[in-house]
């Protein structure tokens, strides 16, 4: 309605409604209502439509600030007094309504969005909300981002389960791309995403299935050893076959690998060619689990990328094959798959000239 782009991530009341209170707050005739209404309208958006939106959201409202603007020193300048939000006086939109914050945190202003994140007194209530509050933990300007530390240590930790799940799964990738924010509130993010009763909510989500980069988010979430107790469930009931696989690697290697970025190496350095390669970290596994039901359960998996894993599981224990093992190997030598087949009778010759 009101971008000049095509497509709007924004859905259409969402725009009426921040263009309204945008204006209403130009006028001062904010009322309870509209700020409601907004808040409200911003439930359904999913968490990854913050980057974008948060640039919509300030050019719907008309809350951009020109090239050439020069901020006020402080708070208590006449500019900020004149959009009614001096600490000093009593009467202010944001004291009257904390939860206009929820729309100035988007301002082109940094002054704005300090004070809007210093006004907020209620704890996210959508994915959205907690994505938006997350970026502003990386903002530009240090004194947002202090704002906002502040304001997530207090609320972010105990906003709904089910909120912060459904953003993690946007929010676990973004940390190798946010780098302006410092460990004070990477690990506030961290310590709201891995509470017990958000990892519960997480783990019901990996078992159904749901589109984006799923596998990403799963590996990212072993980083810490909280969710390894949710993994056999996965290896046993998840929908999506990437899921199964990653859990049944996870379990049977021992072994939680996630990506952490690209690195440079050298194919001929007589002519200067390199090569991107993926880097990983790792960290070891230690939890106990029916080895013989995730084994056996990944051997007879309906896809061949989890039975390629149970394959390289029987290679890495060739020397302590046990019945069972063998038993799983004969199923998997007549694999529909080749991949899978060259895996057991590379076992099998592995196993013949020891």
């Amino acid at each position: 309605m009101f971008t000049y782009r095509k497509r709007s991530v924004i859905p259409e009341n969402v725009q009426e409604l921040a263009r309204e209170l945008g204006v209403s707050f130009q006028r001062k005739k904010v009322s309870a209502e509209l700020v409601s209404a907004f808040r409200s309208a911003l439930q359904n958006l999913p968490a990854e439509s913050v980057p974008r939106g948060a640039l919509e959201i300030r050019e719907i409202a008309q809350m951009s600030i020109g090239y050439g603007h020069r901020e006020p020193s402080g708070l208590g300048s006449s500019f900020l007094q004149a959009l009614g939000l001096n600490h000093k006086n009593e009467d202010t939109f944001l004291r009257d309504h904390p939860d206009l914050g929820w729309l100035l945190m988007f301002h082109g202003s940094g002054y704005v969005r300090q004070a809007a994140m210093e006004a907020l007194t209620t704890s996210p209530s959508c994915p959205f909300e907690v994505a938006a509050v997350v970026y502003r933990l990386n903002d530009w300007v240090g004194n947002v981002r202090t704002a906002s530390t502040e304001y997530a240590r207090r609320f972010l930790l105990t906003a709904s389960a089910k909120t912060i799940s459904e953003s993690a799964f946007f929010l676990l990738p973004q940390v190798y791309h946010l780098s302006r924010w410092n460990d004070q509130a990477l690990s506030v993010v961290q310590d709201s995403i891995y509470r017990t009763e958000v990892l519960d909510e997480m783990r019901e989500q990996f078992l159904a299935p749901r589109s984006g980069k799923v596998g990403q988010s799963l590996r990212l979430i072993l980083q810490r050893s909280d969710f390894d107790i949710h993994l056999e469930k996965l290896v046993l009931d998840a929908r999506l076959p990437t899921v199964r696989a990653i859990a049944t690697e996870t379990l049977l290697m021992r072994r939680a690998r996630w990506f952490v970025g690209y690195r440079r190496e050298w194919v001929n350095k007589v002519y200067g060619m390199t090569r991107r390669t993926a880097e990983f970290e790792t960290r070891d596994v230690e939890i106990d689990f029916g080895v013989a039901d995730v084994l056996g359960a990944a051997a007879r998996d309906k896809s061949s990328l989890v039975r390629r894993i149970a394959a390289d599981f029987l290679i890495s224990k060739r020397e302590y094959l046990t019945a069972e093992m063998a038993d799983l190997s004969d199923v998997l030598r007549n694999d529909k798959s080749s991949a899978v087949r060259s895996r057991i009778d590379f076992l099998d010759r592995a196993i013949a000239s020891a």
